[in-house]
C-alpha cells in the first residue's frame, strides 16, 4: 500500500511512511536513506518559492524506484510464504539449483545459529 501523494504544502513523507515495503525485503531503511538524500538535494536546489516544489520533484524522482522495489518485495513474499505443498516443492527444487543457494544457506545458518 502506498500513499496517493507523499506531500502537502509543508510536509513530506519519506521511507515507510510514504512507501512501506514488505518487511522480508530488507529495503525499508535503504529506501528511507535514499529518500532523505534525494529530498535534501531537492531542498538545497530550491532557493525560491515554497518547499512544495522541492517535494513534488522529490516524489517524481523517487516514486518509480519505490514502486519497483515494493512490487518486487510483494512477489518475493508471495514466493517465500507459499501455502501449496506442491508449489513449495517446486520453489525449493528451483532454489537448490541456483548459484546463490549455498550463500543463502550459509547466511541463514549464521543468523539462526543452527
Amino acid at each position: 500500500m502506498t500513499c496517493e501523494r507523499w506531500h502537502t504544502d509543508r510536509v513530506v513523507l519519506i521511507g515507510d511512511a510514504a512507501h512501506a515495503v514488505h518487511p522480508t525485503s530488507g529495503m525499508g531503511a535503504s529506501l528511507a536513506l535514499q529518500d532523505a538524500r534525494v529530498l535534501a538535494q531537492e531542498l538545497l536546489t530550491t532557493t525560491d518559492g515554497p518547499p512544495r516544489r522541492a517535494f513534488r520533484r522529490f516524489e517524481r524522482r523517487r516514486r518509480p524506484d519505490a514502486n519497483h522495489i515494493r512490487r518486487a518485495a510483494r512477489l518475493e513474499a508471495a514466493v517465500t510464504f507459499l501455502e501449496s505443498p506442491l508449489l513449495r516443492r517446486v520453489r525449493n527444487g528451483l532454489t537448490k539449483h541456483t548459484p546463490l543457494f549455498e550463500r543463502f544457506v550459509r547466511r541463514t545458518t549464521r543468523e539462526t545459529g543452527r
